[in-house]
């Protein structure tokens, strides 16, 4: 690297100029790259937004031998759809269609084959997926 006024901390124009160089001491043409570093910040205050989507769900046990726990953690009700698919991308349970905000939810995917399964929450548009280890 010849030079650097990269930023990421605030929004502008950068430039970052490179020169590779051989083991045997043959320099490259230099060449620049540009980034454009731009943000746009949306305060939210109470919301969705507020929490990381891998928080807004858990499942426990997992790996399991039937019984799961869905735990859902959402600031305020909200309308959601919550079920399990299988890799095939079958519906193997419904767990949760209409207005939730905090609870627990179980299920027993005994009835099932051994392998993987999704919980899969779609919130406002947002799909938030977990995996499931069926062992039986």
């Amino acid at each position: 690297m010849v030079f650097n006024d990269l930023n990421l901390q605030e929004a502008g124009l950068y430039s970052v100029v490179l020169r590779t160089e051989d083991n045997s001491g043959n320099r490259s043409r230099e060449f620049t790259l540009y980034f454009d570093v731009n943000y746009n910040y949306e305060v939210v205050v109470n919301g969705i937004n507020d929490l990381a989507l891998a928080d807004m769900i858990n499942v426990s046990p997992n790996p399991t031998n039937g019984p799961v726990n869905i735990s859902v953690n959402l600031p305020e009700n909200e309308e959601v759809s919550i079920a399990i698919f299988n890799t095939m991308g079958q519906q193997v349970a419904t767990i949760a269609n209409g207005k939730v905000s905090n609870g627990s939810f179980s299920v027993n995917l005994q009835g099932n084959a051994n392998g993987m399964y999704y919980v899969k929450m779609n919130l406002n548009g947002t799909i938030v997926t977990k995996k499931i280890i069926l062992n039986n």
